[in-house]
């Protein structure tokens, strides 16, 4: 929205400056910036004039020469233009001005006359990108003004970003509001306009037939108008806002709209038909020609006001060209309504019209607001065109819209914001926005929240607007404090088990991708995905987001892809989100199925090359290339680490999109003799021709498992334990054992047979070679030693480690190296 810097000012008596006001503003929820200064670069030495005298310049065909008066001087001037009269105000750039292109003023002669100045156009003044002829001025202009004081140019253009729920900014008055409240200053509302409103019945009959989406509608009719130009200060203001000046009867109702933010409309009386205004739907294919001379074709869901025999306007978007005020105009009927949001916003984006009236209704309109608008629209229309007021006015209101009440705690206020405010730091801002209140018994307030702050409901939204109010730079940073047991009491939902799957795969260095649950028809085609037309959206926003995913794989390979492109080969990405399928055969009471998938990609190598470099070639060589084997490890320790009763069985798998011997599913047994087996995923590597048609030079493996038996089955065993505040000590063993061995195995004995001391254990190096026989490995282990009441000393852990040796040997054969 475009904002006046002075038009505010007339509302609020502040004293910062534009950059100022600008950050205020900001600081408070409404991003700003500013626009224009449309008087900058304009100086004193600019006047305005009146041309007394105008003769041909006598050496000169095109050029004439003028004597323009401003206080009591006369001085020659030469110019160009033609527009001009004898008596007519105009712009003077008196010798010594500064215009805005950096045009300096001298006396000079022209075809051998002098001209002491310069006639000055819209386009030299900076005032427009295109003229043609010089500025005229209103005939009331006084003369010798600078002319940033007659036309109050020195003003300052704001954009400001008005968020949706605050329509009620969408106004000069309610940006003013938001100003006081910030510089804790009174608003300056406007005084109660005073005309003679006559008696007797109204020439029109008002029937609103469409209650829901027209909650009020109030009129008044005005005759002996005369339809002319604006005043000056009118169109300035209009044109700084973006509105194009077009009479005084159309500015007027946009100059009233821009100030309170109630959009207001008038219709030549003499074109309403039958004396008749009907607010009603219109029907499936009638037509109505518009403000904007387009013929528009109506369907039954759009709200228009009619009269006895055919459409005036779209209510709440636009006019109808055969009930707009024209010239010869001598009575009009002023309209003040509110429309619902939705209808208007319907009707706007289905044709294409967005208007500021419509702008406007889409983000909320005070319904309290119509007759005091009209009011102020009357008082400026009798004052700008004349006339009289004509009948009494019609306000349809039948169920009026009432202030709600809302209490605020002042210690709910402290538990949110984390600070104590005492209550003039509540209850000023708070009134300055027009939010009366009151304190009551036991310190809580009660306030009465005005209409047009539709978006204020709750306690926690006025606690918002204290502290948007009292300024979020001035809340200090504090930390909320939680007790363990509460943590521990809120745990064992779905979510807390998602989390432990992410903390496992992270640790495992795998990293988390988030893709839209969008996808298109083409990639689930491409990975022979079904899926049925129910999930396709109505309207996408693109064809790449046209249908709900009913599996996660196929934008996995995607993102892979473009990975790999940008040179990142050597990837271990997981998705953990949710698929949808549509279920024919249900009840019908929830056709759409959600399920929780996980899914795994790889490709590249096991370790990124900055590890390898130091590798001898052995290792090298068993570390190069990922295969299939890596990736049903990280399922099978997943599975194990979440479900360790769950039994896993795979089978064949033959899926196109695979290679032929590198594919598997998986399924899932429960425990106990009759457990339930379910279907658990599938992985597989992607087929050459796959990776060639998508120009990957690099084996990629995918993974996908189906969630519902973790998110059933699976208990959270974590437990807590004091952290001893005593040393540990730690002990290496280097372990030979048949290369037939597991490593996990030999681990799996050292937990359990290191004792009561033994805090943790962990391989750290793996040995093959001379002088070990063939068939032989060396596996190096470190221990880690400690007791919760003491330290230990190195006879106790020596003798714990010769007792962990002799069960190794006697278990699996280890021998120490």
């Amino acid at each position: 929205m475009l904002a006046s810097f002075n038009w505010i000012k007339d509302f609020v008596d502040f004293k910062a400056d534009a950059p100022e006001l600008v950050r205020r503003l900001a600081m408070a929820g409404l991003e700003s910036e500013i626009l224009s200064q449309p008087g900058k670069g304009i100086d004193d030495h600019v006047v305005t004039a009146q041309i007394l005298k105008i003769d041909k310049h006598p050496n000169a065909d095109r050029l004439s020469l003028c004597e323009v008066q401003f206080n009591d001087e006369v001085s020659p001037v030469v110019c160009g233009a033609n527009n001009m009269k004898a008596g007519d105000k105009v712009v003077l750039a008196r010798p010594g001005a500064k215009l805005p292109g950096g045009l300096v003023i001298k006396v000079s002669k022209i075809r051998k006359v002098e001209s002491q100045g310069m006639l000055c156009s819209e386009s030299e003044l900076g005032l427009a990108d295109t003229s043609e002829g010089i500025l005229i001025l209103p005939p009331e202009t006084p003369l010798g003004l600078p002319l940033t004081q007659a036309l109050d140019l020195g003003d300052t253009i704001l954009e400001i970003e008005v968020t949706p729920n605050r329509g009620d900014c969408l106004s000069i008055q309610g940006l003013s509001r938001e100003v006081a409240a910030n510089f804790h200053l009174p608003f300056k509302s406007n005084e109660t306009p005073t005309f003679h409103e006559a008696t007797g019945k109204s020439q029109v009959e008002v029937n609103v037939r469409s209650q829901e989406r027209c909650g009020r509608y109030a009129c008044r009719v005005l005759s002996g108008i005369k339809v002319g130009p604006s005043p000056q200060h009118v169109v300035r203001r209009l044109e700084s806002c973006g509105i194009r000046a077009i009479n005084n009867i159309v500015d007027a109702t946009n100059y009233i709209m821009l100030e309170t933010g109630q959009p207001l409309h008038a219709f030549d009386l003499k074109e309403i038909r039958r004396g008749q205004i009907n607010i009603r739907t219109a029907e499936s294919g009638e037509k109505m020609k518009t403000l904007d001379g387009i013929d528009r074709e109506l369907n039954c869901e759009d709200l228009v006001i009619a009269d006895g025999e055919r459409i005036l306007a779209l209510a709440g978007v636009m006019g109808g060209e055969d009930s707009g005020v024209s010239e010869a105009t001598t009575e009009i009927l002023l309209e003040s309504a509110w429309f619902q949001a939705g209808s208007v916003r319907k009707t706007a984006r289905r044709l294409g019209l967005q208007t500021e009236s419509s702008y406007r209704f889409e983000r909320g309109v005070d319904p309290s607001g119509c007759v005091a608008a009209i009011n102020r629209l009357t008082e400026v229309i009798l004052e700008v065109a004349g006339g009289k007021v004509l009948g009494s006015t019609i306000d349809h209101y039948p169920d009026p819209v009432r202030p709600i009440e809302v209490t605020l705690r002042p210690s709910r206020i402290q538990r949110i914001l984390g600070i104590a405010l005492e209550a003039p730091e509540i209850m000023t801002p708070l009134q300055a926005l027009g939010i009366s209140g009151e304190a009551g018994k036991g310190g809580d307030y009660h306030f009465q929240i005005p209409t047009y702050r539709s978006d204020l409901n709750r306690e926690i939204d006025l606690i918002e607007e204290v502290a948007r109010l009292y300024g979020y730079d001035r809340i200090p940073a504090t930390y909320p404090s939680i007790h363990l047991s509460e943590l521990l009491q809120a745990k064992g939902n779905s979510f807390d088990q998602l989390d432990h799957i992410r903390t496992l795969l992270t640790g495992w260095g795998f990293h988390e991708v988030l893709h839209y649950s969008f996808t298109s028809h083409e990639l689930l085609k491409k990975f022979s995905q079904e899926f049925s037309e129910e999930q396709s959206l109505l309207n996408p926003i693109s064809e790449d987001q046209s249908v709900m995913r009913p599996a996660l794989f196929p934008q996995m390979v995607q993102t892979l892809q473009s990975n790999v492109f940008k040179g990142n080969k050597d990837l271990r990405f997981f998705e953990l989100r949710p698929v949808y399928r549509f279920d024919r055969e249900g009840d019908g009471k929830r056709p759409f199925q959600e399920s929780w998938h996980l899914c795994l990609g790889m490709s590249g190598a096991r370790r990124s090359p900055h590890f390898l470099e130091k590798e001898s070639a052995t290792a090298l060589k068993e570390f190069k290339g990922l295969t299939l084997l890596d990736l049903k490890g990280y399922l099978e320790a997943l599975f194990h680490r979440c479900l360790p009763g769950i039994k896993i069985a795979e089978g064949p798998l033959n899926l196109p999109y695979f290679h032929p011997n590198r594919q598997m599913s998986l399924t899932l047994q429960t425990p106990g003799t009759q457990g339930e087996t379910v279907a658990g995923g599938f992985m597989g590597r992607l087929h050459p021709a796959v990776l060639a048609e998508m120009d990957v030079p690099v084996p990629i493996l995918i993974g996908e498992i189906y969630l519902d038996l973790f998110l059933t089955e699976w208990k959270n065993s974590i437990q807590f334990e004091e952290i001893s505040p005593f040393p540990t000590i730690w002990r290496d063993i280097n372990l030979i054992v048949d290369e037939k061995t597991p490593s996990g195995e030999v681990l799996r004995v050292i937990r359990a047979q290191g004792g009561l001391w033994l805090r943790r254990a962990e391989l750290f190096d793996l040995y093959r070679g001379k002088p070990l026989e063939a068939g032989k490995k060396a596996l190096t282990y470190r221990l880690e030693y400690g007791a919760k009441d003491r330290t230990l000393t190195d006879e106790e852990v020596n003798g714990s480690r010769e007792k962990l040796l002799e069960q190794l040997k006697h278990t699996l054969g280890a021998t120490l190296r």
